[in-house]
């Protein structure tokens, strides 16, 4: 296979390097001369993060998996896994870190460049215990996003909302924090994060109860605070009450709802997998009434 070494000497052929100026950064500046090359990508500035485009994926039973673009678009769709589709994904590059906001209130940083690159179609990728230090028991991502330090100064708002009704609205560059783990939320004792929202300041949230109570509200109407702070209370729920959804709908969107018997679980509970992001619903009332 062709190394760098070899494509090295074939451009210093076309453009010898004693015609090079005195400023010019010419030859290999970065990687390994004798490392087997797969692909060729022209950019301007040749820095890391120009040669490590990444498609990385995350799928329901928990699978994290970095692969490169072009080599997932050339799979065929029977290569892959169709029972684990992926729940998220983000076609990104190494420069950018991904975030998880898990059930029992902490924030994981991982850099995607610190994923080992699987393009084998038969790669399900590695499980999150294996990639996020300090990972506790029971604790299962609800959130995933992608970004840099700097672009989180330009990203809307996060709700978090928790299984007891709590709200918390913080600015999304809060949480440019220069640790791997840390807190995203206070919770307190017995609750436990349900969902967050990349927030919408222009349209309404609805929150709905396992019980079917539900309430609407405008999204302005919850304050932003810092990252380390409890939140607000944003449904009263009975002792036994948990949120079961939470969403921003639009004016066109419906809800369907479905009443199992007592001890049977929903069909996306029967096996165990991470909280998958909210679909968008209906309209409801704003008041706290019974669906």
């Amino acid at each position: 296979m062709t190394t760098g070494r070899e494509i090295e000497s074939f451009l210093y052929g076309w453009a010898p390097r004693e015609l090079a100026e005195s400023w010019d950064n010419v030859g290999l500046l970065v990687g390994d001369p004798e490392a087997a090359v797969e692909r060729v990508l022209v950019a301007l500035d040749i820095t890391p993060q120009v040669a490590e485009e990444a498609l990385v994926t995350f799928s329901r039973e928990g699978y994290l998996r970095r692969s490169w673009p072009k080599a997932k678009k050339a799979a065929q769709p029977e290569d892959g896994q169709p029972d684990d589709p992926p729940v998220y994904s983000f076609e990104t590059d190494t420069e950018h870190t991904l975030f998880f906001f898990t059930n029992i209130g902490n924030c994981y940083q991982l850099n995607v460049g610190a994923l080992p690159e699987m393009n084998k179609p038969k790669d399900r990728g590695s499980l999150l215990s294996g990639v996020l230090a300090g990972l506790e028991n029971g604790e299962e991502p609800v959130y995933l996003m992608c970004a840099t330090a700097e672009e989180l100064n330009s990203l809307p708002d996060l709700l978090f909302v928790t299984s007891r009704g709590q709200l918390k609205r913080s600015a999304a560059s809060e949480y440019a924090v220069k640790r791997s783990k840390f807190g995203a939320l206070n919770l307190r004792e017995g609750d436990s994060l349900h969902a967050v929202l990349s927030l919408d300041v222009s349209s309404d949230v609805l929150m709905i109860s396992e019980t079917g109570m539900c309430i609407r509200f405008h999204a302005d109407q919850v304050p932003a605070m810092g990252r380390v702070s409890g939140g607000v209370k944003g449904m009263t729920l009975d002792p036994s009450d948990r949120i079961l959804w939470v969403g921003q709908p639009a004016a066109a969107d419906q809800l369907l709802l479905q009443r199992l018997p007592p001890g049977e679980a929903p069909v996306g509970q029967r096996r165990k997998r991470p909280a998958l992001p909210c679909a968008q619903g209906a309209p409801a009332r704003r008041d706290g009434g019974r669906l």
